[in-house]
């Protein structure tokens, strides 16, 4: 299967920043007027929270919110609850592979994604210090964290560091821990 990097070989990479969380509720809430679904307040700040407002996680988590009260009886299509937006993520975590993938093999390498995935296990809390994250990870290195920080993965906090998308970090917490051999990287 070809890579989308070949067939995008003059394409230029943009920055896109997050949606700030009033632009962030008004796409959940209010896509298009008029939209029938309402969110409960805690279900819409939790979307927020989970993605930070990253434009295109938001439009997925909340089109697999649309897609499975779509399925639902007509009593209960209409409200979103706590409970459609856990089968959401679910179904937004499978329905983004390509996303999560490409993130993981293609835009940083397996000693960043080693060590992303040992902070990402450490909890959606967590934020460490570099000394924090030498002790969990066998091969760390500042050159992943600066790969890291550079694809936004992670951010630093009060010079501690941290995943800066919540359902970014659940992804990773779920791959499998395969540390990288430094001494066979060129």
């Amino acid at each position: 299967m070809p890579l989308w990097r070949d067939f995008l070989i003059n394409a230029r990479v943009l920055k896109i920043d997050y949606l700030s969380k009033a632009e962030t509720l008004h796409l959940i809430e209010q896509p298009v007027k008029p939209f029938p679904l309402t969110y409960t307040s805690e279900v819409s700040q939790a979307i927020y929270e989970l993605t930070r407002g990253h434009p295109y996680l938001v439009q997925s988590v909340c089109f697999e919110v649309v897609m499975l009260k779509n399925e639902q009886p007509l009593t209960s299509r209409f409200r979103a609850t706590w409970e459609d937006l856990e089968q959401a993520l679910e179904r937004a975590s499978s329905a983004n592979m390509i996303f999560f993938n490409d993130l993981y093999h293609n835009q940083i390498t397996p000693l960043a994604a080693s060590m992303a995935v040992g902070l990402a296990r450490q909890g959606p809390a967590a934020c460490l210090s570099a000394e924090e994250w030498q002790r969990i990870s066998p091969n760390y290195s500042e050159t992943a964290i600066a790969e890291l920080l550079r694809r936004d993965v992670v951010e630093t906090v009060n010079g501690s560091y941290r995943f800066q998308v919540e359902f970014i970090r659940r992804w990773f917490a779920n791959q499998p821990l395969a540390f990288h051999n430094q001494s066979s990287a060129s």
